[in-house]
């Protein structure tokens, strides 16, 4: 089975409440309580996001979505939170390759492939009456 780290689950939870209401600014502090994480973790990712672009930060120091949430797929996302998994082992030499390691990287792109079909307006509520949870 394969499983997100810590950082992909706060990097989605902090998206999917901006994608939910992305007209709205948030303090660090706000995301920190929406988002049920450490503070820190949650700078920490928060920063990721402003470094690549799909965070603002504004003049009073919130930050705000940077991007139309249908314009970002989920494969994005773990391209910038799970390079490890993504990558594979590029110094590997062609000795060390075996039937497990070439099926496990095989199904991480077609996973990726797959992650690639859904975007961050797929994790919001599609009703307007109906509460957008975080992810």
């Amino acid at each position: 089975m394969m499983h997100f780290t810590r950082e992909t689950m706060t990097v989605f939870a902090i998206l999917t409440t901006f994608a939910c209401t992305p007209d709205r600014k948030f303090a660090f502090r706000e995301l920190a309580e929406l988002c049920n994480g450490p503070s820190g973790k949650i700078i920490k990712s928060i920063l990721l996001l402003l470094r690549h672009g799909l965070l603002q930060r504004e003049p009073d120091g919130r930050v705000a979505l940077a991007i139309n949430p249908a314009g970002v797929t989920l494969g994005t996302i773990l391209r910038l939170t799970q390079t490890d998994l993504f990558q594979g082992d590029k110094h590997r030499s062609h000795a060390d390759e075996n039937v497990l390691t070439l099926a496990v990287e095989a199904a991480a792109e077609n996973f990726l492939r797959m992650a690639d079909q859904f975007t961050l307006k797929d994790l919001s509520a599609d009703d307007p009456s109906k509460t957008c949870d975080a992810a």
